[in-house]
C-alpha cells in the first residue's frame, strides 16, 4: 500500500501544475503513520509485548493514537 501510495503520488506531483492534490505534509503524515505502525508492529516493542502487559498496551496506543490518525 505504502508503495501504491508513493508511486501515484510522484505521478500527481508530476502531472499537476496546478498544485491540487496531495500536499506535502499531507504525504509527511501518511508516512509517519507507516513509521508508527513499524515501530509498533516490528521493532523490539512487539517482542516485549508477548512479555510485559505495559509494553502490549505501549502497542495499542501507538497503533490507535499515533498511527491510525496520520494514515487517515
Amino acid at each position: 500500500m505504502a508503495w501504491l501510495f508513493v508511486s501515484g503520488i510522484r505521478q500527481l506531483w508530476r502531472e499537476s501544475d496546478t498544485g491540487r492534490g496531495i500536499r506535502r505534509w499531507e504525504a509527511a503524515a501518511f508516512a509517519g503513520g507507516w513509521l508508527a505502525l513499524f515501530i509498533a508492529l516490528v521493532s523490539p516493542v512487539h517482542a516485549w509485548g508477548r512479555v510485559l502487559f505495559s509494553a502490549h498496551m505501549t502497542q495499542h496506543e501507538i497503533l490507535m493514537l499515533v498511527a491510525a490518525p496520520l494514515l487517515v
